[in-house]
């Protein structure tokens, strides 16, 4: 869900649902979700299509874009790359969907790991992109009296929203609500 107002909602399909299709005939999947009645789409991978090629057939469609899905190693390691994937697919977020397993093993990595968000969150807001963050529920593990989660929204800027996925909050032993509400204002797509 995509805010486009200050009280207005859309709802949106994730793509990774329908990734099968979509690995086929993403063009195709993507008539499919229209006539559905969806007006917009999350992204998560483009298969072997090219990114500009998606986003034409989501413009052709009249789909809106709730953000897409890119991989943290591809905004360490390409950043350039994944700036151009956004721009494509005519998204201003680009959402990390899940932490490095090097990230997950101790307080400090998850600290170590939102620095590094943090420096790619101002790249990002340099190019007019949002950066977020996808929960599952392995960071909601305790680390001392804190939650890798925690940790890691303690130490990122404001600047990294986090995409609360309602189900792997609840997974975890987390309160989805709980952080529905902490995070009110800061929030622009979450995964219900």
């Amino acid at each position: 869900m995509e805010r486009k107002g200050k009280n207005m909602a859309m709802v949106a399909i994730q793509m990774y649902t329908l990734r099968n299709e979509a690995a086929t005939d993403y063009p195709g999947t993507l008539e499919k979700v229209a006539k559905m009645g969806y007006k917009a789409v999350q992204v998560s991978g483009v298969h072997s299509y090219a990114a500009e090629q998606i986003g034409k057939v989501m413009r052709d469609l009249g789909l809106g874009s709730a953000g897409t899905h890119i991989g943290f190693d591809v905004m360490k390691k390409d950043f350039n790359a994944a700036v151009e994937l956004a721009k494509a697919l005519d998204t201003k977020y680009a959402i990390v969907p899940s932490a490095p397993k090097e990230a997950r093993e101790s307080a400090e990595t998850w600290k170590r790991f939102a620095q590094e968000m943090n420096e790619i969150a101002a790249k990002m807001k340099e190019k007019g992109l949002v950066l977020g963050y996808h929960n599952h529920s392995f960071e909601f593990q305790q680390y001392g009296d804190k939650t890798g989660y925690d940790i890691l929204f303690e130490n990122v800027v404001k600047d990294v929203q986090p995409e609360i996925d309602t189900y792997w909050v609840k997974h975890g032993g987390g309160d989805p609500v709980a952080y529905l509400k902490r995070f009110k204002g800061r929030i622009d797509v979450v995964h219900f």
